[in-house]
């Protein structure tokens, strides 16, 4: 992985499918990396025309750069077209992550990135705390690209170097990593509060013999 080309991107980014404080898992429960989605919106044509020029660096410094490039695997993704894998459109809330109309990539290392944020005081400090970090907040990144070509496949990855918390965001739900799988209070609503039922009361023991309360004992002499 020589020659790889690296940058921070000029403006904030919108993070999903965050793996910053575990390795994300893959189907069969093996730990692949820590990653991060990272959403672009159309209309932020520098950060798009960064990435480009990273690609287009990683091609020209990688395994393949001699060869035809009219195909290979490039790491971003269109939300509105469906994913190979599921079929799932990314962009929409029922079928997708609900990450709307935006170009998005995935962003992944095998090493933990650092986690920065600024502090009330201005200054910048590591963030500790898991939960501060979920799919809908924002975030400035650097990151960076190279090529590969591996087993008849060829392309161009991008690497996660450092994470810049930027600002708060609405949760994106349904996008899995930190910002949950599903709305808890929505997928619960229809299920009413369980009744509070009186606790039985136990059967009283019998009396033992002689005792008030029970008969008095037959008398057989008569």
């Amino acid at each position: 992985m020589s020659n790889v080309a690296k940058v921070t991107l000029s403006s904030e980014v919108r993070i999903a499918k965050p793996y910053l404080f575990e390795k994300s898992k893959n189907e069969q429960g093996v730990e692949k990396g820590y990653e991060i989605q990272i959403l672009i919106d159309k209309s932020n044509v520098q950060v798009l025309q960064q990435i480009d020029q990273l690609i287009a660096e990683a091609v020209a410094n990688g395994p393949f750069a001699n060869e035809p490039t009219a195909f290979f695997r490039k790491p971003l993704k269109d939300s509105m077209q469906p994913t190979p894998q599921s079929g799932k459109i990314p962009a929409s809330s029922e079928n997708g992550y609900g990450y709307g109309d935006c170009m998005y990539a995935r962003v992944a290392t095998k090493f933990q990135p650092q986690i920065m944020k600024f502090n009330a005081q201005g200054a910048m400090e590591s963030v500790i705390d898991p939960n501060e970090v979920y799919s809908g907040m924002y975030a400035h990144v650097v990151i960076s690209a190279y090529a590969y070509k591996m087993d008849g496949s060829k392309g161009v990855s991008l690497s996660l170097e450092a994470v810049l918390k930027s600002r708060d965001g609405e949760k994106i739900v349904g996008s899995g990593g930190g910002g949950g799988a599903v709305d808890a209070s929505t997928a619960f609503a229809g299920i009413a509060a369980p009744v509070a039922q009186p606790l039985a009361q136990p059967a009283p023991a019998p009396a033992p013999a002689g005792f008030p309360g029970q008969a008095p004992a037959p008398n057989y002499l008569g």
